[in-house]
């Protein structure tokens, strides 16, 4: 569901018409990625600080926002294949790659399967389920919950989940979550319980950093379970946060992201 003109720009990578916004100049490059149901503009005010300092690239993932939907292919492998093939084709040397949500998931993948492509690794509250673990929080059945009370209410429907977002913000939200097909959301959703990460964290080539919230999708428990496997990832909790963490903690979110950048990244 496309309703107004695209944002950003357009190009092709892996075979496919990739969306993406742009801010800031300069050679510290950092892509962001969304989560499942999200899309580029919804980082769109805090890309805009960031920039600040940095250069980002916001992409939409294939099925979100802007960016072609194939009817199939949404499992790890697919999404880091366009990411792979989108930064190559930009010319980005190694850039910082950060992920919230479903797009932390992606970010150990690439950490492990595509380290010649990123320089490090942030991941931001991924959901931990998998064969045999706890099953995401969020079900089938409140999504599509979720995505009629969107289609009823709009921003309306967001503030009244979290607060915290600006009514900008809580607009994007809306409206890409509207904009995710089916097939994507289903495809992804059940890739959380298909595809295991817990083996992806002792393999990572690269400095990571991994943020989970007091209140997101990660139990304690599961992260310590997660920091045990490799001690040398760095591990930083952000107290007062949902899974929306930049959203709900802002300045620790982005004193642990700038901290990070400045030991490794330069």
């Amino acid at each position: 569901m496309t309703t107004r003109e695209a944002p950003g720009k357009f190009i092709v990578a892996n075979g496919i018409r990739q969306h993406y916004l742009e801010y800031g100049s300069g050679n510290r490059y950092l892509v962001v990625c969304h989560g499942i149901t999200g899309g580029g503009e919804t980082w769109q005010q805090k890309a805009e600080i960031m920039a600040r300092k940095y250069h980002l690239i916001v992409p939409d993932l294939r099925g979100h926002g802007y960016s072609d939907k194939p009817e199939w292919g949404y499992s790890l492998v697919d999404y880091s294949r366009d990411l792979v093939a989108l930064m190559a084709a930009l010319g980005l040397q190694r850039p910082t790659f950060m992920g919230h949500s479903m797009g932390a998931r992606i970010a150990l993948h690439l950490g492990v399967h595509h380290p010649e492509s990123i320089g490090c690794a942030i991941a931001i509250d991924p959901p931990v389920s998998g064969p045999g673990r706890r099953r995401y929080p969020t079900t089938l059945e409140m999504f599509r919950a979720r995505r009629k009370d969107l289609e009823a209410r709009g921003a309306q429907a967001v503030l009244e989940g979290n607060p915290n977002y600006t009514q900008e913000e809580a607009a994007a939200r809306a409206r890409y979550g509207l904009m995710m097909t089916e097939n994507a959301h289903l495809e992804s959703w059940f890739g959380f319980h298909l595809e295991d990460i817990y083996p992806l964290v002792p393999q990572l080539k690269v400095s990571t950093l991994f943020l989970y919230a007091d209140n997101g999708v990660i139990l304690e428990e599961e992260e310590q379970a997660l920091a045990r496997l490799n001690p040398a990832m760095e591990t930083v909790r952000i107290a007062n946060s949902s899974h929306a963490v930049p959203w709900d903690n802002w300045p620790a979110f982005y004193q642990a992201v700038d901290g990070f950048l400045e030991r490794t990244a330069g």
